[in-house]
């Protein structure tokens, strides 16, 4: 802005900040798609010349869009005739319904999915422009920009073959084993197709039984795990009572448990299977909704009268 100010000159400005949006909205697409098909990382944590090169990959990549935005909103606030108050004070709503919207927007939608919904609020930003002092192509490419990228948006929160990371934490992720993906601004979780697999123990007793159960993998950001295990009858979880991590039951009659951090449900399904009542605390809404929802009947908890489920951060709420 500061080098070509001839381009954003009384006359030009419109046309200018036309061309820097409609640049931002056609580059964030771009970035998204290099952001998701460029594996960050090694196994191990190795730095290698290729890690570094997908790390430089990457910053490039998510580079170019905030180029286009920066030009549009530094002309905008140095070049523009409105008093700067006004222009500064729309500049700081607009960050503060940005802030909003990325809270609201992965409650409903994917991250992949917001950032296209963003680059078609900057189209439509550069169609705004375009009326004011705009060719007639110019406008007819905005608005053909804003269109595609307003359709592309329920197309790809609706399916998982759409824009999607390819490779999280290091590790490749097999769409064709996806049950299920939720975001919001805690996390990411993936659900795997149900599998009959050997029971999951952290500290199993030499006893243990192996039998396969069904059984789906969550993961969490990529790296964290947990599994939503079946629960219809208590002989479904009755190996649980063969994990360290239970010992707690045993040496506390039934009564009262309190699970912070629910998961896919082990630790509740293991006070049940003990005889407690018990309360479920999560910070993390999507665990919550998954056993009361899609896992209501399978997991056997979000049906249960002996519990109670909170979405809530676990200090304040017993507090």
């Amino acid at each position: 802005v500061y080098l070509k100010s001839n381009w954003f000159n009384a006359e030009r400005l419109d046309r200018s900040l036309s061309l820097a949006s409609l640049g931002y909205a056609m580059a964030a697409p771009a970035a998204l798609l290099v952001l998701c098909s460029t594996p960050l990382g090694s196994p191990g944590g190795r730095v290698t010349a290729m890690t570094v090169a997908t790390f430089l990959i990457a910053t490039a990549a998510a580079f170019v869009p905030f180029f286009f935005s920066g030009i549009a909103i530094s002309a905008v606030l140095t070049r523009s005739r409105l008093p700067v108050g006004r222009i500064y004070g729309v500049d700081l709503v607009g960050a503060a319904m940005g802030c909003l919207l990325v809270l609201g927007g992965l409650e409903l939608i994917d991250a992949p999915s917001l950032v296209l919904l963003c680059a078609a609020f900057g189209a439509l930003a550069a169609l705004s422009y375009a009326r004011r002092h705009g060719s007639s192509r110019l406008k007819k490419a905005c608005l053909g920009t804003f269109l595609v990228l307003a359709a592309t948006v329920p197309l790809n929160s609706n399916t998982l073959d759409g824009i999607r990371p390819i490779a999280v934490k290091g590790r490749m992720e097999k769409p064709q084993i996806v049950l299920l993906e939720r975001w919001n601004s805690y996390s990411r979780v993936v659900v795997d197709k149900l599998q009959m697999r050997p029971p999951q123990y952290w500290g199993p007793s030499p006893r243990a039984p192996m039998d396969p159960t069904p059984q789906a993998w969550m993961r969490i950001d990529g790296d964290a795990g947990t599994a939503v295990r079946q629960y219809n009858t208590p002989g479904d979880i009755e190996h649980l009572r063969y994990d360290v991590t239970n010992v707690a039951y045993f040496l506390r009659p039934p009564g009262q448990a309190c699970i912070i951090g629910v998961g896919g449900g082990r630790d509740i399904q293991s006070g049940l299977l003990f005889g407690h009542r018990v309360t479920g605390i999560d910070v993390n809404r999507i665990f919550i909704n998954l056993l009361q929802t899609v896992f209501r009947d399978f997991a056997g908890v979000g049906n249960s009268d002996r519990v109670t489920l909170i979405a809530d951060e676990a200090r304040s709420y017993l507090a």
